[in-house]
C-alpha cells in the first residue's frame, strides 16, 4: 500500500506500482460496451481475472480467488457491471455469517481493528445479522452477493461523483473500499469512538465493560459509515457541479441497485435514476436531512418552472440540474406508487420486475428479450 503523506499525496484514482495496484472501472483498464448515452449503467458481463506477480502480493478481486502458485485466479461466478483489481502487502480475515462471506483486508502492518474489537470475537456474527437485518427490513431488499470485502485503500485514493448515480468507485461490487487507518474521518475514528463510550459510562457511575464498549463502537461506526448516513448524498453544488461528503462515500447502498440491477433505457436512463434515488432515500434510518435537503429539492424546482424536463435534458451541459430533477421526482413518483397500492410499498410492487433485471437482462416472461450481454 502506498505510503505517501497523505498531504502531499494528491488525490489519485488509480494505482500502479511494484509494490501497489489498484485499479477500478473510472482508470478504464479494461474494455467496456460504448453506449450512446454514457450515463448508461456498464453492461454486466462475466470476468474472469488472472493475475500474476513477483513482489509477493497479496491480490483482491470480484468473486473467489485460486492461487496454483504463480498465477491467482478470480471468477465471480455472476454477471458483475465492474471488476476491480487490487493487489498489495494485505491480511485478511474472513467470516461467514448466513451465506455471506464478510471479509477485512488491511495493510499487513496495521493491527487497529485486532486491538480495538478484540473483545467481540464470538459476538460480530449476531451485530452482522442485527444491523444487515435492520437495514434490509427498511430498504426492501436483501444483499445479493454472496461476498462482502472491506479493503483499506490509500488515503489519497479518490473517486468521482457523476450526476446519475448516488455512489461513486469507493463501492464496487462485493466491496467497500475504505481509507487507510481511517483516513482522519472523524467517523471512522476508532480509538475516539471506544474513549467515548468509556467515558460515558464513568460519568454514569457504571463499571466500563470493554465488549459493551466495543460492541456499541462497532454497531455506532459500522450504522453511522455503511448504512445510516444521517447526510444527504450531495451536501453542494459548486461551479464544477455537486459535490459529495466524504461520509456518505462509503455507504453500501448502490450494492443493492446499482450494481444489482440494469434497468436499459434510451436516452437518459431515466426511471433508473428515480428508483435509485427513491430506493436510497427509503432506507434512511433519519428522514429529517435538514436544510441541505430542502435546498437540494428547492433548486430542483425551480428547475422546473424554467423548462420541463424534456427540455432540460436536451441540454447538453445541464447534466447535474436533469439528475436533481429525476432525484425530486423519483422520490415524489414511488411514493405515490407506495401511497396506491395495497401494499404501501413500491419495492414489492416492483419486486417481480426486479427479478428479472437482476445482475443484467434475462428473457422476459413474454418471450421478448433484453439485448444480449458481452463478454470480454
Amino acid at each position: 500500500m502506498s505510503r505517501f503523506e497523505p498531504l502531499i499525496g494528491g488525490k489519485e484514482h488509480y494505482f500502479i506500482r511494484p509494490d501497489y495496484v489498484l485499479l477500478t472501472q473510472e482508470s478504464g483498464w479494461y474494455p467496456k460496451v460504448a453506449w450512446r448515452n454514457f450515463r448508461q449503467q456498464p453492461d454486466f458481463t462475466n470476468y474472469v481475472l488472472e493475475f500474476s506477480s513477483g513482489y509477493n502480493l497479496e491480490v483482491i478481486s470480484q468473486g473467489a480467488g485460486v492461487d496454483s502458485g504463480k498465477i491467482v485466479r478470480y471468477s465471480a461466478g455472476k454477471p458483475l457491471n465492474a471488476l476491480t483489481l487490487i493487489a498489495g502487502y494485505y491480511k485478511t480475515d474472513t467470516l461467514l455469517v448466513d451465506g455471506v462471506e464478510y471479509s477485512l483486508s488491511v495493510h499487513r502492518d496495521n493491527d487497529l481493528f485486532e486491538k480495538a474489537f478484540g473483545e467481540l470475537r464470538d459476538t460480530i456474527p449476531a451485530i452482522i445479522r442485527d444491523m444487515k437485518g435492520q437495514y434490509e427490513r427498511s430498504l426492501g431488499l436483501e444483499y445479493p452477493f454472496q461476498r462482502l470485502k472491506l479493503i483499506e485503500v490509500p488515503v489519497h485514493f479518490y473517486t468521482y461523483l457523476q450526476s446519475w448515480r448516488t455512489g461513486t468507485d469507493h463501492i464496487q461490487p462485493e466491496m467497500v473500499l475504505m481509507p487507510e487507518n481511517g483516513g482522519g474521518r472523524w467517523f471512522l475514528d476508532v480509538e475516539n469512538t471506544l474513549n467515548d463510550f468509556k467515558e460515558e459510562a464513568e460519568s454514569q457511575g457504571e463499571e466500563v465493560d470493554e465488549q459493551e464498549v466495543q460492541t456499541k463502537t462497532m454497531m455506532t461506526m459500522a450504522g453511522n459509515l455503511f448504512l445510516y448516513p444521517q447526510w444527504r448524498v450531495f451536501s453542494g453544488s459548486e461551479d464544477g457541479g455537486r459535490l459529495m461528503t466524504e461520509w456518505n462515500r462509503l455507504q453500501i447502498f448502490p450494492l443493492y441497485f446499482y450494481h444489482s440491477y440494469q434497468i436499459r433505457e434510451k436516452g437518459w436512463p431515466v426511471f433508473q435514476i428515480m428508483m435509485d434515488e427513491a430506493l436510497r432515500e427509503k432506507g434512511q434510518k433519519e428522514k429529517n436531512e435538514g436544510w441541505r435537503a430542502e435546498r437540494d429539492q428547492y433548486k430542483g424546482l425551480l428547475a422546473l418552472r424554467e423548462r420541463s424536463v424534456s427540455e432540460w435534458m436536451a441540454h447538453e451541459d445541464a447534466g447535474d440540474t436533469v439528475a436533481r430533477i429525476l432525484n425530486l421526482k423519483g422520490i415524489h413518483f414511488f411514493s405515490e406508487i407506495s401511497a396506491q397500492s395495497k401494499q404501501d410499498n413500491f419495492v414489492k410492487v416492483f419486486r417481480p420486475a426486479l427479478r428479472i433485471l437482476d445482475f443484467g437482462p434475462k428473457v422476459l416472461t413474454n418471450g421478448l428479450k433484453w439485448p444480449e450481454k458481452r463478454a470480454f
